[in-house]
């Protein structure tokens, strides 16, 4: 379940051994599961929609467990690039998953984690990516590689995410046209990321919030952050989680839905 228990302990002239259990907990695992479970429940409610029915009850939750998806999909990403630093410095973890990796870089990995200096040197020139998430991600990858991060569509998706999660932290009510084109909370970039929620597409809302909270949105946020995941352990050389039985999130046409990984290939 992603726990390791050490035993802590000291020996005295005047006493027998004792050992005190101390327990690490990897908790990215529960955010990624937490983000799929809401996306399946977004996935159910959808697929039983009849074309003209009353946006109800069921659009009320369908909205309710995007929103859970989206969250839990970036705490899977920041839980998992904070997990990668601390567990560097871990014996255990050094010997079998960062084995690869020279002691001078393993160094500078918990230097740099040790000053939380996350926004000089990795911004690069692009002022698009702006989230201390991401910069840690690319801050670990130049110390590995000893080369910048490719700055492409898959940062960018991650960035535009991570931005849907802050408005809805962080959400401000406002006036908005029906349709707009500027949208005024910042998600125009994800029109076209995913399918509309079946109960407004066909409305004269705005994108933000009713169309874009749905089951393509939850979907597609796992997945990205999935999909991300991944490809990092994997170019900077680090195994950390073995991805073999987690499952993946898979993506259909546009016009339909985003299809969740099978439960019971995750929940093991």
């Amino acid at each position: 379940m992603g726990n390791i228990v050490y035993l802590k302990g000291s020996v005295s002239a005047k006493s027998s051994a004792t050992a005190k259990p101390s327990v690490f907990t990897r908790y990215s695992i529960q955010h990624k599961r937490c983000a799929i479970l809401f996306s399946k429940e977004c996935e159910e409610i959808e697929k039983k929609y009849i074309e003209g029915s009353p946006a109800g009850e069921e659009f009320i939750s369908d909205q309710a467990y995007a929103i859970g998806a989206v969250v839990t999909s970036v705490a899977y990403l920041e839980a998992t690039i904070n997990e990668f630093f601390i567990m560097a410095g871990m014996d255990s973890f050094r010997k079998e998953s960062f084995n690869a990796i020279p002691d001078e870089t393993i160094q500078k990995l918990l230097t740099k984690w040790g000053k939380g200096d996350w926004k000089k040197g990795e911004k690069g020139n692009d002022s698009e990516i702006t989230s201390k998430i991401l910069y840690k991600y690319m801050a670990a990858f130049r110390i590995i590689k000893d080369t910048g991060m490719d700055i492409n569509e898959d940062l960018y998706d991650l960035q535009h995410l991570i931005d849907l999660r802050n408005e809805l932290i962080h959400y401000k009510p406002q006036w908005q046209p029906s349709e707009d084109p500027q949208n005024s909370y910042k998600a125009e970039k994800l029109k076209g990321k995913f399918p509309e929620n079946v109960f407004m597409k066909s409305t004269g809302d705005a994108f933000f919030p009713k169309k874009c909270l749905g089951a393509g949105c939850a979907a597609w946020s796992i997945r990205r952050s999935e999909e991300f995941i991944r490809h990092f352990y994997s170019s900077v050389g680090v195994s950390i989680y073995d991805f073999s039985d987690l499952g993946r999130t898979k993506m259909t046409e546009p016009s339909e839905y985003c299809i969740t990984p099978k439960l019971e290939n995750i929940l093991d």
